[in-house]
């Protein structure tokens, strides 16, 4: 895998340092095939909507569209789903590195390089989709697998975390085409608009990373940045992991040394 600057320099989104970041060329070989996608809707039971969903223009459809009649719970229906796609829906499918071994063994790549906990969901778009505004809150690293998808980035809006500020926008900051193999970075406040061009199609990965900090073991230290990636060293060894969160007692620093040993390697 090619390096993700923003990411492998540990800014982790502070301030303008950690802009998005466009990489061509991230993976040469997808985790993901369209064969994998048939083989997971055919194969596998997925609940509604829990493990997988169907939404258009950011809006949720109503599941009685696409789900098995009399199912409980509500079992996606592939055909009526796949029908769904082809006219501008986009198939969200939830936590997809459980189902998925390639997805599982990336996320555990990742997460190690990062110190961060992940998670996956597969997104497959028909011609002529696209999503709402919106930004998320923690870090996102999208991976084309196929086909095309435009993403329009922006700013932070100005009321930034404040929750009231979801659906809202700072200024425009890029328009990105993606394509297979290539990646987005996008940190936690900078909103995105998504669309599929109407002559195309698209499967791409969206990863969130949450990364292991002081903050997110419920410790805080005057030393050093509390919101700060840990680093893999500091997974490694008691020694650097003390230089990174800052002196406590050994049995103290052993025991939130393992929750973040737990936190990544279980992710």
């Amino acid at each position: 895998m090619t390096e993700v600057p923003t990411l492998d320099r540990g800014m982790w989104a502070a301030g303008a340092d950690g802009a998005p970041c466009h990489v061509p060329d991230f993976m040469s070989t997808a985790p993901v095939t369209m064969t994998d996608v048939d083989q997971l809707l055919s194969w596998h039971t997925l609940t509604v909507p829990e493990m997988a969903y169907l939404a258009r223009d950011g809006i949720e459809l109503p599941i009685e569209g696409y789900t098995i009649s009399g199912a409980e719970p509500a079992w996606l229906d592939a055909d009526l789903a796949l029908d769904q796609v082809s006219v501008g829906a986009t198939l969200s499918i939830v936590a997809v590195h459980r189902q998925l071994p390639a997805v599982e063994e990336l996320l555990r790549v990742l997460s190690q390089r990062y110190t961060a906990q992940c998670s996956a969901n597969l997104y497959l778009s028909g011609p002529g989709a696209a999503g709402g505004l919106h930004h998320d809150m923690h870090d996102a690293l999208i991976v084309q697998l196929a086909g095309v998808k435009q993403w329009r980035v922006y700013q932070p809006p100005s009321n930034w975390p404040d929750p009231a500020s979801q659906g809202t926008s700072g200024p425009n900051h890029s328009t990105v085409e993606l394509r297979p193999g290539d990646a987005l970075h996008i940190p936690p406040g900078w909103s995105h608009l998504v669309a599929t061009p109407h002559d195309a199609w698209s499967l791409h990965l969206t990863i969130g990373l949450r990364p292991i900090t002081p903050t997110s073991l419920g410790l805080s230290t005057a030393s050093n940045d509390p919101g700060r990636a840990l680093s893999a060293a500091a997974l490694r060894d008691a020694n650097s992991f003390a230089a990174e969160v800052g002196p406590r007692s050994p049995a103290d620093l052993e025991a939130a040394r393992q929750r973040a040993v737990a936190m990544v390697y279980r992710s």
